[in-house]
């Protein structure tokens, strides 16, 4: 390297802040098990160069491999004010995987953290994930191969023999990674699970066959599916119905599903052509009238929101929640607006919180909206109250009740971090309780901070 290229890279250095030489201490420190050591190399680095984003990264690895997850949050706050787009990503990634790496070695947690690591695919877990599909209990035995699956060939055969355990809740883990590859081993397993005890598993099943992929697999799948809408439990004839209804297969079955006693397939059994559409608005069922009203709508007939004044005073709260929600979607309605604003006085909590939302999806009574939805969010908290406050963050752009129920240690502090996921000014208060709550509370809030916030 000649004089040039040395007075280049000192510059460089200069204007960036960087200290090599604390950072190669540092991580000699933590190599040799000296994380006090490090830690006390890596502050008096940054006392000289608080603007190194190299010292601050390795302040979050320290505070990381030391558990001291209030010093690795406030590091990794200045790292998001400073770092680049992509630098801020890695910050993200080596938090939640570290938080992930520990939860796993943690008897207490690891069901929940190798369920997170199985969703979010973060490199560098899988050495510590292997050794789980030996775990004593089957479900982190099933939960660890669905994680290792597309790398590991013990992983795929595990899942397959897991899919016949006798717990239940195995067997539903297991049949969501049956397949690929979609061979005759699978439609074996996926058949013989559709006729399982266990409704919840007969639903997983179902669904399963939702994702076939190929018009050979495809058409497999329907037949099972259509054989699947004669079943005792609702809920399972929703799941394949509403996957008929998704690979727009009609036929007889959409018949016999609009008189089915549960909502969901009566809602999958609503037909595509304005006459089914205006046949159904007709019918007797507020939830499928709602639906088909909603749909004609969106084609241009203007006509279909006479059928909210129908249902505006039926008895039943969730049917006037339901038209709340279908009169938001109609923009630019004149009766949508004057039902909605007529429903934000509802005694019902629910409904008015359904009002309050369509109400700012069409422009209208937002004042009362805003008051109404204030009011909910500061009742003692409950789903109401949550939803009330994430309702007033989307749309009236104020997150600091979320934030305020996300601070607070209590049963809903999960729901209110979940709900602060799209709003990336809300990160402080996501990763303060990252850094302060009990460990379900710090899995969550890392969950966000990789799905939403990095």
């Amino acid at each position: 390297m000649n004089w040039r290229q040395t007075f280049i890279l000192g510059c460089a250095l200069a204007l960036s802040g960087c200290t090599p030489s604390a950072v190669g201490r540092a991580w000699k420190r933590i190599h040799a098990g000296d994380l006090p050591g490090a830690r006390r190399t890596v502050l008096v680095g940054l006392h000289r160069h608080p603007t190194s984003l190299d010292l601050w990264v390795m302040r979050l690895r320290v505070g990381l491999l030391g558990k001291d997850f209030k010093d690795a949050g406030l590091s990794y706050l200045k790292i998001r004010k400073r770092a680049s787009r992509r630098e801020r990503r890695r910050a993200t990634d080596m938090l939640v995987a570290q938080t992930l790496w520990i939860a796993l070695g943690t008897p207490r947690f690891k069901l929940r953290a190798v369920r997170l690591a199985r969703d979010m695919r973060l490199p560098g877990l899988e050495d510590r994930i292997e050794p789980l599909l030996d775990d004593p209990n089957p479900l982190v035995r099933v939960l660890a191969a669905g994680a290792l699956r597309k790398k590991n060939k013990t992983a795929r055969h595990l899942i397959r023999s897991l899919a016949f355990h006798a717990s239940p809740a195995v067997r539903r883990e297991a049949v969501a990674f049956v397949p690929p590859p979609w061979d005759q081993e699978a439609w074996r397993i996926l058949t013989k699970l559709l006729s399982d005890p266990d409704p919840e598993v007969r639903r997983a099943a179902a669904a399963v066959c939702g994702h076939a992929k190929g018009h050979e697999n495809r058409a497999h799948a329907v037949s099972l599916l259509i054989e699947v809408l004669s079943d005792p439990v609702g809920m399972v004839r929703a799941e394949a119905a509403s996957t008929l209804r998704r690979w727009r297969r009609s036929g007889s079955w959409m018949l016999l599903a609009r008189t089915d006693p549960h909502l969901g397939v009566r809602l999958a059994s609503v037909g595509s052509s304005p006459k089914d559409l205006r046949v159904v608005m007709q019918g007797s069922d507020p939830y499928l009238a709602l639906r088909a009203a909603v749909r004609l709508w969106n084609r241009g007939d203007h006509r279909s929101d006479q059928v909210l004044v129908r249902w505006a005073r039926d008895r039943q709260w969730s049917v006037r929640a339901a038209l709340c929600n279908a009169a938001g979607s109609m923009r630019g309605s004149s009766v949508a607006k004057k039902v909605v604003r007529s429903l934000l006085t509802d005694p019902h909590p629910w409904v008015r919180l359904s009002a309050c939302e369509a109400a700012f999806h069409l422009k209208v009574a937002r004042r009362l909206a805003r008051t109404t939805a204030r009011a909910l969010a500061q009742r003692p908290a409950d789903a109401t109250a949550v939803e009330a406050a994430a309702v007033l963050a989307r749309w009236d752009n104020d997150q600091s009740i979320l934030e305020a129920m996300a601070s607070k240690v209590g049963p809903w502090q999960i729901s209110a971090i979940r709900h602060l996921g799209p709003f990336r000014s809300s990160v402080g208060a996501v990763v303060d309780a990252w850094a302060k709550g009990p460990w379900p509370v710090r899995l969550v809030a890392a969950e966000v901070l990789r799905r939403h916030m990095r």
